[in-house]
């Protein structure tokens, strides 16, 4: 005759079962878990950090290497408007601009003066576009308002120099220079205009 299971045997079994269940269904919540935390580790495409395309800071260098600066200040800034913390074309913006200076200041040193006031005026004019990175440069605008100061003043002598000399091709393009980094001065303005009428006094004289 089959032994009947004693009611303690019973209530062991189904405290096993009940436990095992348990544990299965731990493990499966365990790992729906774990796959929905990988899962918001994954940075959305819309999260992903926005850099300047490689061709737009190969632009403005070009344009730098053809002497076009100011198209290469206008890229610039308009690149770092759209991308104000990306540090590649931070370093690219500031290089540049550190680049017309010390050309501007050898040219200055060899007493080049229409060189070097091109170069400051240039870096002058744009000088509040270069908020963003001031605190990089190793210049302010004071520094560049004495420096066009000094060659203001040394093409005009020379220009007056030449001009007593007898030289008035030359002294025009002293003066012609100096009308480009002081294009207000009315004083140079007339001066250069009676000059080219002399000159062309001159020339038909001949």
């Amino acid at each position: 005759m089959n032994a009947v299971p004693s009611p303690k045997l019973i209530l062991l079994v189904l405290i096993l079962l009940i436990t095992v269940q348990s544990c299965a269904e731990t493990r499966t919540r365990t790992q729906q878990t774990g796959s929905v935390q990988t899962t918001d580790h994954v940075t959305p495409p819309s999260e992903t950090p926005r850099h300047v395309p490689d061709h737009m800071i190969y632009l403005a260098k070009n344009h730098m290497e053809a002497g076009e600066y100011q198209k290469a200040f206008d890229l610039y800034r308009k690149e770092s408007q759209k991308h104000p913390d990306n540090l590649p074309l931070v370093k690219e913006h500031v290089t540049s601009i550190e680049q017309i200076r010390a050309m501007a200041d050898t040219a200055f040193e060899k007493n080049d003066f229409a060189s070097s006031g091109k170069l400051y005026y240039v870096l002058l004019n744009n000088y509040a576009t270069f908020a963003t990175v001031a605190q990089l440069l190793s210049f302010d605008s004071d520094f560049l308002n004495t420096r066009l100061s000094s060659c203001r003043k040394s093409l005009s002598v020379q220009g007056f120099q030449e001009y007593r000399n007898g030289n008035l091709e030359t002294a025009l393009e002293y003066w012609n220079s100096l009308l480009v980094i002081d294009p207000d001065n009315r004083d140079i303005q007339e001066i250069v205009r009676t000059a080219t009428v002399q000159q062309k006094n001159l020339q038909e004289e001949d």
